[in-house]
């Protein structure tokens, strides 16, 4: 079973492995997102928050379940 980011506890790190289809790649890239980059989980409620590149970047659970993540 693949982990998504809003599998993740607040606090917890992983690697991006791959968006669940081109249309989220598409939107995540340009939210400066990208396949190998390290993250973590900076906040979790109703948005989920993630640090990457010493950034925070928001996003709605149904988003980050579409982020398939190694932990």
């Amino acid at each position: 079973m693949m982990k998504s980011v809003v599998d993740l506890p607040p606090g917890g790190s992983a690697k991006i492995l791959k968006f669940e289809n081109a249309k989220t790649a598409s939107l995540l890239e340009s939210m400066g997102l990208f396949i190998g980059q390290s993250i973590h989980v900076i906040h979790k409620s109703a948005t989920i928050v993630i640090g990457v590149n010493h950034r925070m970047v928001a996003m709605s659970k149904s988003l980050a379940r579409k982020v398939h993540v190694s932990l």
